[in-house]
């Protein structure tokens, strides 16, 4: 194997890396709700105890791997590029025309 094979080899596994341990995570999430939906249903009788348990679980469980899924995806580079995402719709607007036009690009802080 060449060092550029070697490298792309070595990129490669850490993502396939990165997505199981994404994978891995979320699926403890769930099974944990799983676990919590069947645990918390037997702890009362009454139908709206029951009813908020569960809708709270699942909203729960839902907001996790969507914080996950942001968590093992956020590229930090973003954060260091101190452009506000107006700012860069604004570098290709149109005039009246139809016409496009460059908008002067803002100064980095």
């Amino acid at each position: 194997m060449s060092t550029q094979t070697a490298a792309e080899a070595t990129k490669r596994r850490k993502t396939e890396i990165r997505f199981f341990t994404q994978a891995f995570t979320q699926c403890i999430v769930f099974c944990i709700c799983l676990l919590s939906f069947h645990i918390f249903t037997l702890l009362s009788d009454s139908v709206w105890w029951q009813f908020s348990m569960v809708t709270m679980i699942w909203i729960l469980a839902h907001s996790l791997d969507g914080l996950i899924v942001v968590l093992f995806h956020f590229r930090f580079s973003l954060c260091k590029n101190k452009l506000l995402t107006s700012t860069m719709m604004l570098n290709s607007s149109t005039n009246n025309r139809g016409e496009v036009t460059q908008a002067p690009t803002p100064a980095k802080f």
